[in-house]
């Protein structure tokens, strides 16, 4: 329906490039870094789970998450600073007839929002919350329909970026609420304290990682050359 909806208003323009592509670099680092731990994750606290250590299942979800946020932080200070010091860095996902204030900053919220989400989709995988789970990725579609349908004509791009946003927020925001018995606050010293557990997981990670960074720049290449065919080619 998300889909559909985005297709009548807009078609095969250069405003569905450049969400595409705005859409694929905001989780870029995503997958290699959430979208990686998340099935090692979903594993561990299954086993978990048949072993009664619900202890365990609270700090290794728990430092997951503290874990893949960081560095998520990380490089949205990264980016922010990227954006802020060279001017073309924001043009490349922009066209001639498109011009959108603040990318970057749309594209760091889409980033943080969806990696909490993609953690907490593990999670719920592993208490086989399956309906539940699939309902919560409904938010992101929802808010994109409702926001492009009741925005003004001349800011429909800009609704588009919202509605994916608030969406995001939405389903991170849900997906806590649905987990928040595995969930404590982090501190400094919980966060570095030694788990065994945790450190089996992080062993597991930088192949992972390493895999998810090769099929995200596979795919960023091939976007990238669908812009030299000219407006629609990367919604295509």
């Amino acid at each position: 329906v998300k889909e559909a909806l985005i297709a009548s208003i807009f078609g095969l323009s250069a405003i569905v490039d450049v969400y595409v592509l705005t859409l694929l670099m905001a989780t870029y680092f995503v997958n290699p870094i959430a979208g990686s731990i998340s099935t090692p994750l979903t594993v561990s606290l299954r086993r978990f789970e048949k072993s009664g250590k619900h202890w365990a299942q609270t700090v290794i979800v728990t430092k997951t998450m503290s874990f893949c946020l960081l560095i998520m932080i990380v490089i949205a200070l990264l980016s922010g600073v990227a954006s802020a010091n060279f001017s073309n860095f924001e043009q490349f996902f922009q066209s001639e007839n498109v011009k959108i204030a603040g990318l970057h900053k749309y594209m760091l919220l889409i980033g943080l929002f969806s990696a909490f989400a993609i953690l907490a989709d593990s999670v719920l995988a592993a208490q086989s919350r399956f309906g539940l789970q699939s309902s919560i990725k409904l938010c992101v579609p929802f808010t994109i329909i409702l926001s492009c349908f009741f925005a003004p004509t001349n800011f429909l791009i800009e609704a588009l970026f919202i509605g994916t946003i608030v969406g995001y927020f939405i389903e991170s925001l849900a997906s806590a609420i649905c987990i928040r018995r595995l969930l404590t606050l982090p501190t400094i010293h919980n966060i570095f304290r030694f788990d065994f557990e945790f450190n089996q997981l992080l062993r597991q990670w930088p192949a992972l990682a390493a895999s998810g960074l090769v099929m995200s720049a596979c795919l960023v290449v091939d976007q990238t050359m669908a812009v030299l065919a000219g407006e629609g080619a990367v919604a295509v």
